[in-house]
């Protein structure tokens, strides 16, 4: 085309080119919906720790991020290698009796714990497992619990 051609976009052109601006329009806007509805879904669902790798591992395993304060009677039982154990009640339907447990730097090596999920996922139809139902955070020490 040179200087002072005329250009003239077919209805089929022009068709297409609608068509492919309201497709990326659509798909933005579904993004867009799509983030929104995770963030408020999440929250309401799963709760959130304030921490985005905890809150991220959370969502993806179907776990639970547990307030602080659903837990009464927290007594210290025994320290180990690893950790710090507690026993609680648990605030729900059943006031059920859980176990606590503060991991050792938790708080500084959280991808090697989360790694080590993947191998607790593996053994979970063992009887010899301890359920694992979610995380939570002493307030007073800001140490995150399991």
């Amino acid at each position: 085309m040179t200087c002072g051609e005329e250009y003239r976009i077919s209805p089929r052109n022009v068709s297409y080119l609608f068509n492919s601006i309201i497709t990326y329009l659509y798909n933005i806007h579904i993004s867009l919906f799509i983030k929104l509805f995770n963030n408020i879904a999440f929250g309401k669902l799963f709760g959130k720790s304030g921490n985005s790798i905890i809150d991220d591992f959370i969502l993806k395993r179907h776990l639970k991020w547990i307030p602080y304060n659903k837990f009464k009677n927290v007594e210290y039982l025994n320290e180990g290698g690893f950790g710090i154990i507690f026993k609680a009640n648990r605030l729900n339907d059943a006031d059920e009796e859980v176990i606590l447990k503060c991991h050792k730097n938790l708080n500084e090596n959280l991808y090697e714990f989360l790694n080590e999920w993947e191998y607790h996922e593996k053994c979970l139809d063992s009887d010899n497992i301890i359920n694992f139902y979610g995380f939570t955070k002493d307030p007073n020490t800001s140490k995150y619990m399991v």
